[in-house]
């Protein structure tokens, strides 16, 4: 495990305050699409820093994965805590990348009109 400098924690606890938003937003619409937005924080943040960073590791290892997912806890509302929590202890929900994000938000945005 890697000790972190300030700077890398700093950095890592603004992305995870965005990502906290935009999966409480998730959340506001439906419990599915939060947890879709939680996976696709989590996956992403795997296939576009760590693995190229590190290569194959097992993320749950990593300090950067560690700090990022403690501050998106951290920050997400006090109703979905419950819902996250058990989510990342006992993950049901597929890992989804970003692509499939855009795909199904782009089926969902078009049903909503």
């Amino acid at each position: 495990m890697k000790i972190l400098t300030n700077e890398e924690v700093s950095l890592l606890k603004e992305l995870a305050i965005g990502e906290a938003g935009l999966i409480n937003i998730g959340f506001n619409e439906s419990k599915h699409l939060g947890l879709m937005f939680l996976s696709n924080a989590l996956t992403s943040f795997e296939e576009n820093y760590l693995k190229p960073r590190y290569g194959k590791i097992i993320t749950s290892f990593s300090s950067e994965y560690r700090v990022l997912l403690i501050e998106i806890i951290k920050n997400i509302d006090d109703l979905y805590k419950d819902e996250v929590l058990s989510e990342v202890l006992i993950p049901k929900v597929k890992r989804i990348g970003d692509a499939e994000v855009l795909e199904i938000l782009q089926g969902f945005t078009s049903v909503k009109k």
